[in-house]
């Protein structure tokens, strides 16, 4: 009896800490995931904001060509 309880909590140790490492692997995925999405959307705003920027040296731009 004392070993199959010892079994029992062995197992139940084993089973927390697979079940541990796969959330902390799915949490991972997902902070990766939500950087990239930061990242795409940063990337977005930067290009919609090239688009509205006026070309260098016509009126109301405050870029010229060096």
């Amino acid at each position: 009896m004392v070993l199959r309880a010892d079994g029992d909590r062995d197992e139940r140790v084993r089973v927390e800490a697979a079940e541990a490492k796969l959330r902390a692997e799915r949490e991972a995925i997902e902070e990766r995931r939500r950087e990239e999405r930061r990242e795409e959307r940063e990337a977005m705003e930067e290009r919609h904001l090239e688009e509205r920027r006026p070309p260098c040296g016509s009126p109301g731009s405050s870029r010229t060509h060096v």
